[in-house]
This record gives structure tokens, C-alpha cells and sequence, in this order.
């Protein structure tokens, strides 16, 4: 039952987080699309896919709502790190994840052009620690699982498929 309670906690800490993201963006049906997101059949019959997906989904949509605030009020070194922290843990949870990654690189060139075009990199200091953070968690992962798997304490088909770990190694 534990699963089944973590999978409803993505779903609806996601469906909230995914509404306040979407009303802060001023976005038109922001309930009515949260509703038909939440209720995709397919979201929900997937099998073993779904721990994946809904999780995915919930820390995607807390990157977002990070990294928003970011630019408003909450402009932190902390938030900076927690915001990079969950950016590196949805990409480790879904590989797709490390586009998200965009949303970094679009808001920090926002701020370093500026209004009046002229470059600005102090403005930005929060994004590029976003960044760094979120490489590094991705990154050591997939460094911390290649060593493992070299020195056989960790199978590699349970990590990487199609020869990932050859083709980085050799």
C-alpha cells in the first residue's frame, strides 16, 4: 500500500503544483487542464511506468514553481541550491528531465540582457547556481553508478541500457 500512497501523493502534490505554476503564469483553464492532465487513462494504466511518470511530473512542476519564485521575491543562495537540487533529482528520475534545464538557461539570459540590453551576469547568479547544482547531482549520479558498475558492485542493466556504460568508458 506504501507504492500506491506514494504514487497519490505525486499525483496530487504534482495536480497542486501544477495549478499554482500555471495561475502564476496568468495561463487561461489552468483548472481545466490540471483536471484532464490528472485524469489521462493512460496516466494511470501504465503498469510499473507509473512510478515514473507521476513523480516525474510532481518534481517537474516544483522545478518550475522554484525556479518562477526565483525570479520574483525569494532570491536566495538556499532556494538557489534547493531549486538546482530538485532540477538534478527530476532528471535523475526521468532522463527527459535534464531539458528542463531550458527553463534555466531562458530565464538567466532574461536577466543578463536585462531591460536596457545591456549584460548583467551579478543578475543571474542565482540560475547559474541552479545549474551547477543540478549538473552536479545528474552527473555525480551517473559518475557514482559508472564506477560501481566498472568495479561489478552494481549490474549495468539495471542503470543503462544499449551499451551506455561502453560506449562512456572506452
Amino acid at each position: 500500500w506504501a507504492g500506491k500512497a506514494v504514487v497519490w501523493a505525486c499525483v496530487v502534490g504534482g495536480g497542486i503544483l501544477a495549478y499554482l505554476q500555471l495561475s502564476r503564469e496568468g495561463r487561461p483553464y489552468s483548472s481545466l487542464s490540471i483536471a484532464i492532465t490528472l485524469l489521462l487513462p493512460v496516466g494511470l494504466l501504465q503498469g510499473t511506468r507509473i512510478m515514473a511518470d507521476w513523480p516525474y511530473f510532481a518534481f517537474s512542476y516544483l522545478f518550475l514553481y522554484l525556479l518562477s519564485s526565483l525570479s520574483q521575491s525569494r532570491r536566495s543562495i538556499a532556494m538557489a541550491f534547493l531549486t538546482g537540487a530538485v532540477l538534478g533529482y527530476a532528471s535523475l528520475i526521468r532522463f527527459i528531465g535534464v531539458l528542463l534545464g531550458a527553463a534555466v538557461v531562458a530565464q538567466a539570459w532574461k536577466k543578463i540582457r536585462g531591460d536596457n540590453k545591456s549584460f548583467n551576469l551579478v543578475e543571474s547568479l542565482p540560475e547559474f547556481i541552479v545549474a551547477l547544482v543540478g549538473a552536479s547531482v545528474f552527473l555525480g549520479w551517473k559518475l557514482w553508478i559508472a564506477v560501481q558498475a566498472s568495479a561489478g558492485r552494481a549490474h549495468e542493466h539495471m542503470y543503462y541500457t544499449d551499451g551506455w556504460i561502453e560506449r562512456i568508458m572506452s
